[in-house]
């Protein structure tokens, strides 16, 4: 079964970063850069989220262009989710 992911994005008159995030809400931060071989730094309160724009391989796994990093507070680790098919549905929320 294909994943469901709501991702909010802060206005911009509204608060910024993980303050402008409801509970249970991914905050998406942008395109990555997966060419270095390392994941991004782990956010503090709420789950997050990056979108890949160069193709890279981190702790030995490959991460396409379009592929996504999503930050689990449950496993405490970026996870894979793959680009394009993989996700039926993306709700976006504008935070005011």
């Amino acid at each position: 079964m294909a994943k469901v992911i709501e991702i909010v994005v802060a206005g911009p008159q509204g608060k910024q970063g993980e303050d402008a995030v409801p509970a249970g809400a991914i905050l998406h931060l942008g395109d990555f850069d997966a060419s270095a071989g390392m994941a991004p730094i782990a956010p503090v309160l709420n789950s997050a989220m990056y979108t890949v724009s160069v193709y890279g391989v981190i702790d030995g796994e490959e991460f396409n262009v379009g592929d996504h990093l999503l930050y689990s507070l449950v496993s405490s680790k970026w996870e894979r989710v793959l680009g394009e098919n993989a996700v039926s549905r993306v709700t976006v929320k504008q935070v005011r």
